[in-house]
C-alpha cells in the first residue's frame, strides 16, 4: 500500500489527518499463540525497522497491516522474542500474563523524521482448568465393532489420564490442570472392553 505524506507522517490513505488509530495495537489471544497487529502506514516504519520485544524482526505485511506472532506459549518458550511471563492472582484465580511490545529499531544519530514506536500488549490465561469429568468416565462410548464376516459385537471404550509412561499411576477424574502441570507430560490411556483375545 502507498501512504499519503501529511505533516511529516506516513498515513493510511483512508485518513486525511494524523489518525488516533495509529496508537492502537490489535491483539488476539489464542490458546497457543498470540498475534499483535499494527497499521502499516502511520509513522512510515518498515518491517525491517520494527522489532518484537526489541529483538526479533519477524513481522509480516498483510493488507495494510503488520502482524507479529508469538507462536508458542509453553514454559520452555516463555521468553520468545522478549516475551515476559508473570504468574499473578487475579480475583483469587492464578493467571499467567504474557507481555511483549513492538518497538522501532534505534536508527542511531542524525535527523530522523519518524517518531519512535512502542506498542505494548499482553494476554492473560487462567493457570488452572478443570477438564470435563465425562471425558474420563469409564464408559465414555459404546461401539459396535465389525469382526470380518462374523457380524458385530459390542465394546466399550474408556479414556484415562496417567502420569507415567507405564500407565500405572492413574490421575483421578476430574483431571485438574494446575499451574504446576502446565508444560508437563501426561499420558492418555484408551481401553476397549468386550474384545476377544484377538
Amino acid at each position: 500500500r502507498h501512504c499519503t505524506r501529511i505533516l511529516g507522517l506516513n498515513l493510511h490513505p483512508t485518513y486525511t489527518q494524523p489518525p488516533h488509530v495509529a496508537d492502537y495495537v490489535w491483539v488476539s489471544c489464542f490458546p497457543n499463540t498470540i498475534t499483535a497487529t499494527v497499521l502499516e502506514c502511520p509513522f512510515g516504519w518498515t518491517l525491517e525497522t520494527l522489532l518484537l520485544g526489541g529483538v526479533c524482526v519477524n513481522g509480516v505485511s498483510n493488507q495494510g497491516f503488520y502482524k507479529f506472532v508469538i507462536p508458542d506459549l509453553t514454559p520452555s518458550d516463555f521468553s520468545y522474542c522478549g516475551t515476559q511471563t508473570q504468574l499473578v492472582n487475579q480475583h483469587g484465580t492464578p493467571t499467567y500474563v504474557f507481555t511483549n511490545w513492538i518497538t522501532s529499531r534505534d536508527q542511531g544519530a542524525g535527523v530522523r523524521f519518524q517518531p519512535p514506536v512502542n506498542y505494548t500488549f499482553s494476554c492473560s490465561y487462567k493457570a488452572r482448568y478443570t477438564m470435563e469429568t465425562a471425558a474420563f468416565d469409564q464408559s465414555v462410548a459404546t461401539i459396535f465393532v465389525k469382526n470380518g464376516s462374523w457380524g458385530s459385537f459390542e465394546s466399550q471404550l474408556s479414556m484415562n489420564i496417567f502420569s507415567n509412561s507405564k500407565f500405572s499411576v492413574l490421575k483421578p477424574a476430574p483431571f485438574i490442570v494446575d499451574a504446576t502441570d502446565i508444560g508437563s507430560i501426561v499420558f492418555i490411556g484408551i481401553e476397549a472392553k468386550g474384545l476377544s483375545r484377538r
